[in-house]
């Protein structure tokens, strides 16, 4: 019992074009399956050395020293005196990661999923400062790209959970009181004096991703 009807058909010379055209049809589907789940791949190792990059330069010892420092300094400071101007390092650091969002070097929803808390605070404690800097100097552009971030990912939140996370700031002074102690308890254990056996006690447990 034949399952197709070849009578007729020709495979090779004259009348064959149907079956080359056919057969190159499927190469070439084969071959683009094959392409994209390469680039799929590749974007993934990307995307995953992107994001350890990110980490390892947020979550390093200068940079802890770096939000330590600025904390200290705006723990107690009138947003009317403005961003400390020895203490840029972390907004800086959030404008350029703001600037390659936008550029798609990384893809916004991949960043919500690895950092919304980090954006939503720093943007929380520090835009009264941004805003009153740029309000003095005329400049609407100061911290556009950090800004442009934290919109960026408010928008992800009505998609991702249905409404937007506001930082609270009635939790200010509570968060980076426990950041400050958060810091100074990891300096201690980069520290070559660390032995390991500081109190349980003086060492806070805090939800993921506050840092």
């Amino acid at each position: 019992m034949k399952l197709i009807n070849t009578d007729g058909m020709s495979f090779i010379g004259p009348g064959s074009e149907w079956f080359w055209t056919a057969l190159s049809g499927i190469v070439l589907a084969v071959t683009f399956i094959a392409i994209y789940r390469q680039v799929r791949a590749q974007r993934s190792a990307s995307l995953y050395e992107q994001l350890t990059a990110w980490n390892i330069e947020f979550l390093g010892p200068k940079m802890v020293r770096d939000k330590l420092a600025l904390l200290l300094e705006i723990e107690h400071r009138d947003p009317a005196n403005g961003l400390p101007l020895a203490n840029d390092e972390v907004p800086d650091f959030f404008e350029r990661l703001g600037y390659l969002v936008s550029r798609g070097h990384v893809r916004a929803d991949d960043f919500w999923n690895d950092a919304r808390p980090v954006v939503g605070f720093y943007w929380g404690v520090l835009s009264p400062y941004i805003q009153h800097d740029r309000a003095a100097t005329g400049d609407p552009t100061i911290y556009r790209w950090f800004e442009w971030l934290e919109l960026e990912m408010r928008r992800i939140d009505t998609k991702r959970i249905g409404h937007v996370v506001v930082f609270d700031a009635a939790t200010r002074a509570s968060e980076i009181s426990q950041r400050i102690v958060i810091f100074r308890s990891k300096l201690v254990r980069e520290s070559e004096a660390w032995t390991g056996t500081a109190p349980a006690s003086k060492v806070p447990v805090l939800p993921h991703k506050r840092a």
